[in-house]
């Protein structure tokens, strides 16, 4: 995890604002190059990473459109990358996600092959909903290549 013999907590936060600036450090698209949003839902769930030492190590999100569960962010600080910090973080909200009764969660994700090992599927864009300002973004499909993907619970 963090570093050797010390151990991470993955814990709820309602501060979903605070989080922006992080998401924006890591590359997800909330800011930046002509595709400006903030979070294309409603904010509903949102855990952090830490160290035992209080330090921060990543954070997700998970929003709501309608009925519709959207996996808005996962992201780790870059030094503490390659640790499993993601994967716990990916876990704890998709134990949540599967204990409020969601059918599917959605995601638009530049990392794909992460995703696609814990059972997210790729689909067409136009077989999700409106999920991000990723896809609408005129970069999309040119320059950035991110993928539409589901979870079935």
């Amino acid at each position: 995890m963090p570093s050797e013999g010390e151990d991470m907590t993955i814990k709820e936060t309602k501060y979903h604002s605070n989080l922006l600036n992080f998401y924006i450090s890591r590359g997800l698209e909330f800011g930046g190059d002509g595709c400006v949003c903030e979070y294309f839902g409603t904010p509903f769930y949102s855990v952090i990473a830490e160290s035992d030492k209080g330090e921060f190590l990543g954070a997700g999100t998970v929003t709501k459109i309608n009925d519709d569960f959207i996996l808005d962010a996962v992201a780790v600080d870059e030094k503490q990358v390659g640790k499993g910090i993601g994967t716990a973080l990916l876990n704890a909200l998709l134990d949540k996600t599967r204990k409020l009764k969601a059918k599917k969660i959605y995601i638009v994700s530049k990392t794909p092959d992460f995703f696609a090992k814990y059972g997210f599927k790729e689909i067409d864009k136009n077989a999700s909903p409106n999920m991000s300002c990723c896809i609408e973004c005129p970069d999309f499909g040119r320059t950035c290549f991110p993928k539409p993907m589901v979870y079935v619970f």
